[in-house]
């Protein structure tokens, strides 16, 4: 009886998982992921783009392509305290890839790579939920 149990709730399991992914239509098209849509590029000659836009709740990944570890953390330097979900990247060595955690609140948020001081070619803002670059920074 354990077995036919077992079995049973393999098979379930099997037809709900053939239902959530449309009944195994490859022609169906599929939604990104919500949580990393936009990437920012670090190379050794800075970020790129160096501002993005994106929608409340939606995260941000960094990708090194730097020759050298890069610590992207959020703005103001040296404090980090404008948008918090920023920090969750931290240290990235050549070849990683990092993600901020979702960006809740709108305005401005700045980064830049901790590492340099914040050197020009290392900073950049990313716009939530908001086309304004002169807004506010979210109050996290």
């Amino acid at each position: 009886m354990a077995g036919r149990m077992c079995s049973g709730a393999v098979a379930f399991g099997c037809a709900m998982a053939v239902v959530a992914c449309g009944g195994g239509d490859s022609s169906s098209p599929t939604s990104p992921s919500s949580t990393a849509a936009i990437t920012i590029t670090i190379t050794d000659a800075g970020v790129s783009p160096s501002q993005v836009s994106i929608t409340l709740g939606s995260a941000v990944q960094f990708v090194n392509n730097s020759s050298v570890t890069r610590e992207m953390r959020s703005g103001p330097h040296p404090v980090h305290t404008d948008c918090p979900p920023i920090n969750n990247i931290g240290l990235l060595a050549p070849g990683q890839t990092g993600q901020t955690g979702p960006l809740t609140l709108e305005g401005v948020c700045s980064f830049h790579d901790n590492i340099t001081n914040a050197a020009a070619a290392w900073v950049g803002v990313i716009l939530v939920g908001t086309s304004d670059s002169t807004a506010a920074a979210p109050a996290y």
